[in-house]
């Protein structure tokens, strides 16, 4: 990726996956999409609904959307949630109507390489993977003009 900023965190349990998220949507822009990418059960729906509980979000329903494919919550910045896992091609995202909401929404899509990825001024790439069972590292890469001067 070209003009690119990243940063590798450390996460212990669910509670450092909420500081991270609080974190980052002090950085986030409504229209900023966040490719979620890791095995099974490694951090990416958990990611995705502590981010809804940082933007004050009612994290009830907040589920990895496999069988759905797109789910939508209101929060102090609306979240659009797809797991691309069964989609085949980049126009199956137009068919969700995704191009539409995402314009007004922050976007958090697993499994994007199913789909493709946008690489420009409002991607994130957020890479996990499993340390030990409650452990993740998070490899984060995000646009130049993010200052990761914070502690996750």
């Amino acid at each position: 990726m070209n003009d690119t900023s990243t940063k590798h965190v450390f996460l212990k349990d669910e509670n450092a996956c909420l500081g991270l998220a609080e974190a980052v949507t002090k950085l986030l822009q409504i229209g900023d999409i966040l490719y979620l990418e890791g095995p099974l059960g490694s951090g990416k729906t958990t990611f995705v609904k502590a981010l809804v509980r940082a933007l004050n979000g009612d994290v009830t329903h907040v589920q990895s959307p496999t069988y759905t494919l797109m789910h939508s919550y209101e929060a102090d910045m609306p979240i659009i949630h797809i797991d691309a896992y069964r989609l085949k091609h980049a126009h199956d995202l137009d068919a969700l109507g995704f191009n539409e909401l995402q314009e007004s929404a922050i976007s958090c899509i697993e499994w994007p390489s199913k789909v493709g990825i946008n690489n420009d001024a409002h991607s994130w790439f957020l890479k996990f993977s499993h340390v030990s069972e409650h452990e993740r590292n998070v490899e984060i890469t995000a646009p130049a003009t993010v200052n990761f001067e914070w502690a996750a």
